[in-house]
């Protein structure tokens, strides 16, 4: 993952955006499991630790289901795409300005 420009100081909130963007086109584009893993890893360990941001973690579990959804595993995806959506649908979030 190339973030030079977006770890600038103005621009570091937009890294797991960027992140998440970048895993969902390599899954677009058919990349292999390993290289998805490899970015799960870090979005997961590195970048949403750092930063936890609702609506990204909302959004990388949504990416997340839909790999899991190319790798069948049926009931992995449903509740990564149940918890994901919840960031964007439940109004207590909404409420708080967390959702788009």
């Amino acid at each position: 993952m190339n973030r030079a420009v977006i770890a600038e100081p103005k621009y570091e909130s937009f890294i797991p955006y960027t992140a998440i963007a970048e895993m969902f086109v390599h899954l677009v584009i058919g990349a292999e499991d390993q290289v998805l893993e490899a970015m799960a890893d870090t979005i997961e360990q590195e970048i949403l630790t750092a930063k936890p941001f609702l609506r990204e973690i909302g959004g990388y579990k949504v990416v997340k289901g839909l790999w899991n959804l190319r790798r069948q595993a049926w009931r992995e995806a449903e509740q990564l795409l149940d918890k994901g959506s919840r960031f964007w649908t439940d109004p207590d979030l909404c409420r708080y300005g967390y959702s788009p």
